[in-house]
């Protein structure tokens, strides 16, 4: 008999692929976050599960999973929402995603250090809108990242 692999929440089609040549995949068809009971009814009987960060991963959960749960597959950097010791106790293994982050968050700060630089919110705020001048500066045009 396959291996029973439950999906929290949608995850690309890819890794879905990858899961299937290891057993039989159940996706949640909800594209929320489900509620602890939902959660619960979904992962009982399965050997592995790929949770995502919202999904808490306590003592009953994992009791809902039952006695053959061999894996908790995290996808998030962390794993604050697992309970790992108990988890550990029990003999499954937890993994999650380190670095699934990495260029996302730099892509972000990038655009935090233009933001500011540029004092983009400063003259999205101002009323009237601001009109530039190519003569005089404006305070509002804020800095180039080169000067």
């Amino acid at each position: 008999m396959a291996a029973r692999i439950v999906v929290t929440r949608a995850i690309p089609e890819p890794a879905l692929e990858r899961l299937r040549e290891a057993g039989e995949v159940e996706v949640s068809g909800a594209d929320r976050a489900l509620e602890p009971d939902e959660l619960h009814a979904l992962v009982a009987g399965a050997e592995g599960v790929v949770t995502m960060l919202h999904d808490r991963v306590d003592g009953a959960f994992l009791d809902a999973a039952g006695p053959q749960l061999r894996v908790v597959a995290n996808v998030a950097v962390g794993y604050d929402n697992i309970d790992v010791v108990t988890a550990t106790e029990l003999g499954i293994a937890v993994c999650n995603t380190p670095g699934v982050l990495d260029e996302t968050t730099a892509d972000l700060a990038f655009f935090l250090m233009l933001a500011a630089a540029r004092r983009t919110s400063d003259a999205e705020a101002d009323e009237p809108p601001i009109r530039f001048n190519l003569v005089h500066r404006n305070p509002a045009e804020g800095l180039s990242l080169n000067s």
